[in-house]
């Protein structure tokens, strides 16, 4: 590496959420980018069916935990579903009035923008110095991950979620759940966790994936 660059390595770091403090001598605040790496035959696969749908489609989620490539359970899984609050075509119809009379300021920031997105982050700053609700708010909805047989993945859709089907015992190894509410439209991020026993260690291991879905 070169100057400058700090490196460590962890052997079998321990599950869970990390976090990264630097620290230096120098006085003024300097700069720097953190990145981490993990080398692991223990992966996440995660569907969302179907990739895209119109408002009011339901979503199935389907996470699955495989150790080079066979599914390992059981497991626990949950997703977490991040929802726009309303579409971008909702909030110019809510502000119409008061976006085609904005002019917006020059210090928005560093970079110059268009001048509909100007307004819109001009609308978005009065509204929250007024104290009322972002107009690009989200709502985050918790869903619950199930175990399912495997005759039903077929018809969740989730049948192409293990490369190999035929490494499946009499459990599948998938979790799903269901997400309705997709009133409106625009980009959902869903958040999937799974966590469970890896069998040849015993260690306990997390992972978590984010996929995101375009409401229309």
């Amino acid at each position: 590496m070169g100057d400058g660059f700090v490196v460590f390595r962890l052997q079998e770091p321990a599950a869970g959420q990390w976090r990264v403090e630097v620290s230096t001598m120098n006085d003024q605040h300097l700069r720097y980018s953190v990145g981490g790496f993990c080398s692991s035959p223990l992966r996440l696969g995660v569907a969302i069916v179907p990739p895209r749908t119109p408002r009011g489609g339901p979503l199935t989620i389907g996470a699955v935990a495989l150790l080079d490539g066979r599914p390992i359970g059981p497991t626990r899984g949950a997703a977490a579903v991040v929802a726009p609050a309303a579409s971008l075509d909702s909030v110019l119809t809510a502000h119409r009035d008061a976006l085609a009379g904005l002019r917006p300021p020059t210090d928005l920031g560093p970079d110059s923008l268009p001048s509909d997105i100007a307004r819109m982050a001009t609308l978005r700053q009065n509204l929250h110095a007024a104290g009322k609700p972002d107009p690009f708010g989200t709502v985050t909805t918790d869903v619950r991950l199930r175990a399912v047989p495997q005759g039903r993945l077929g018809a969740l859709g989730l049948g192409g979620l293990v490369p190999n089907p035929a490494a499946m015992g009499r459990s599948s190894g998938v979790l799903a759940g269901r997400f309705d509410a997709t009133r409106e439209a625009g980009s959902y991020n869903v958040v999937v966790r799974v966590s469970g026993i890896e069998p040849s260690s015993g260690a306990r291991f997390t992972r978590q994936e984010l996929v995101s879905v375009l409401v229309t």
